[in-house]
């Protein structure tokens, strides 16, 4: 979807001074190419250290893209506004977003599984596969403030799944929104009607801070078929020809997101967050039943995370943590092989829960030391296919 903007330019005639008078020094023009590295410089970044910095002090390779950039540029997903950054990829079947960075992945259905997504530097990936959503399914837009992108190794920093790097979604507050907004969008794939929309509320009072939001999209995306060099269409018993175009190609992706602050930085805070992805699209362009007409994907993804965060000072801080996951595939999910006696349906899962406690000593403007303990235990049930 894309949004024109247009710009009215105006010019203003001015008189000219008296021959007595001498005309007023005039400053030289700023380049705009210094305004801009000037403000990359001046933006907050919290992802390289955990600690809020000028973008200047970071000691990583960040790249920041703001939530209203994106919305300007007409981005409906998390995927489409990182593509405005150098370096990173996307490698989309229309199901899940392969994200990669500098020509690497983690391979064929990864769902960018070796690049970290945070939701306020809380991750969010779906367990069962390791992968992340960066679609429509992810969060609605309009809650993004910004989104931090490290693009190099981050695991001494993050742990397991920051390989390529990591990806912050920084989410706006309550305070920011103030007030209720709809969002819709709409047009078409295809000649196919699409579109979705979206509900933001948020607002403070006193000492409580709340934000809300919730979308819901609808696409379909029928009649595309696979490009005549597709190694699919190369086998001698390929049953694609005769099923192709897609048919019934519809997803309808749904995401809900919030936060509840209560307290004060001075005398600490309690935040409360929840975040739920529900991914539900039909999968015509999987490498397992392509053009089958029948296998879907869906999946329901939460994370509910509890944290208290206490500064008694400007340089000590210190955060307790506690967290409960839940991952699964939803009824409608199902592979069909091309035979109506041989429909599979997926059966998978994690539940888990956790803790954590992290401080951080400011020794001086430089120099900040940070340590912590955590706990994890989760229970899988690993991939398995029962015959409907």
């Amino acid at each position: 979807m894309a949004v024109l903007l247009g710009a009215l330019l105006a010019t203003v005639a001015r008189a000219q001074p008296a021959p007595s008078q001498e005309p007023e020094p005039q400053q030289p023009p700023r380049e705009i190419a210094e305004l801009e590295l000037e403000s990359l410089l001046e933006l907050p970044v919290v992802s390289s250290t955990k600690e809020e910095q000028r973008g200047a002090q970071t000691p990583a390779v960040v790249s920041v893209i703001s939530g209203e950039e994106a919305r300007n540029r007409g981005c409906t997903t998390l995927a489409e506004a990182l593509l405005y950054i150098p370096g990173l990829y996307d490698v989309y079947d229309l199901v899940t977003h392969n994200m990669g960075i500098r020509g690497i992945n983690g391979g064929i259905r990864a769902s960018g599984n070796i690049l970290l997504l945070l939701i306020d530097g809380y991750p969010v990936d779906y367990r069962p596969t390791t992968g992340n959503s960066f679609g429509e399914e992810l969060i609605p837009l309009e809650l993004v403030e910004r989104v931090e992108v490290i693009r190099g190794p981050a695991s001494a920093l993050y742990g397991p799944n920051a390989f390529l790097g990591v990806v912050n979604v920084i989410t706006r507050g309550g305070e920011e929104l103030e007030g209720l907004r709809l969002v819709g969008h709409g047009g078409t794939v295809r000649l196919h009607p699409a579109g979705g929309g979206g509900l933001v509320v948020g607002g403070a009072e006193g000492s409580l801070e709340l934000a809300l939001g919730l979308s819901a999209f609808r696409l379909d995306r029928s009649g595309l078929g696979l490009p005549s060099s597709s190694p699919v269409l190369q086998e001698p018993l390929s049953p694609v020809p005769s099923r192709a175009p897609s048919r019934d190609d519809i997803a309808q992706p749904k995401s809900f997101f919030g936060k509840a602050t209560v307290g004060t930085t001075g005398t600490g805070r309690v935040q409360l967050l929840a975040s739920l992805q529900n991914l539900d699209s039909a999968s015509e362009f999987n490498e397992l039943a392509a053009l089958t007409h029948g296998t879907r994907v869906a999946a329901l993804n939460q994370n509910y995370r509890l944290a208290y965060l206490l500064e008694p000072s400007e340089k000590v801080a210190l955060e307790l943590t506690g967290f409960f996951l839940h991952g699964a595939p939803t009824g409608a999910g199902q592979l069909d092989t091309g035979r109506p006696d041989y429909v599979f349906i997926p059966e998978a899962g994690v539940v888990g829960f956790g803790g954590s406690a992290e401080g951080r000593w400011a020794v001086h403007p430089t120099l900040a030391l940070t340590g912590g303990v955590d706990f994890v235990h989760e229970n899988h049930l690993l991939l398995h296919w029962d015959r409907l």
